[in-house]
């Protein structure tokens, strides 16, 4: 299933437009509202995989509504490992269709996507912390309002958030002002 997809469409373009060109994408983007968390998971990591530096990819799964899905995924408030696993693949997801893609910097910005990105800096397993910081660099890359409210959410964390989350805002922060 997506799992299978997910590894044959890492890195490698051709599966990743052929998995496009037999309509793969909506579908990947439908499984992100079954009930089954393993399933959603797998959907994500496919999708970030499927949509990896191919921007035709990308724009389709927007227009499959796989940004607002994805920000639901992460507005989710469970806290169980299988929820910490599937955030995690949603919030590279995330990184991924804003990498290098302006219509989806904005779309995930104006779906709310930004806030529930820098919560995972502080509260998300290590993999979820690492896909975050990758996912704010691509959110903020050439979008100056990204910038504005990133830079707002991370500022908030240095004064309110624990030791870990007070280091990852500075990391970010810091990423920020070296990347612009």
């Amino acid at each position: 299933g997506a799992k299978a997809i997910a590894a044959l469409t890492h890195a490698n373009t051709d599966n990743q437009n052929h998995v496009a060109r037999l309509g793969g994408i909506p579908l990947l983007v439908l499984l992100l509202s079954t009930t089954e968390i393993n399933v959603k998971e797998m959907a994500a990591l496919a999708i970030a995989e499927t949509c990896r530096t191919n921007f035709a990819n990308q724009n389709a799964a927007a227009e499959a509504g796989v940004i607002v899905l994805m920000v639901e995924l992460l507005k989710q408030s469970k806290k169980d490992d299988d929820d910490e696993e599937l955030k995690a693949e949603a919030v590279g997801a995330i990184g991924v269709l804003a990498e290098d893609n302006e219509e989806n910097k904005v779309a995930i910005a104006a779906k709310g996507g930004i806030e529930p990105v820098v919560k995972l800096l502080a509260k998300g397993n290590r993999k979820a912390q690492a896909h975050a910081a990758v996912a704010l660099s691509n959110l903020g890359s050439g979008n100056v309002a990204n910038q504005i409210t990133m830079t707002e959410l991370l500022v908030r964390m240095l004064s309110e958030g624990n030791e870990i989350a007070r280091a990852n805002a500075t990391a970010s922060l810091t990423r920020l002002v070296d990347e612009n």
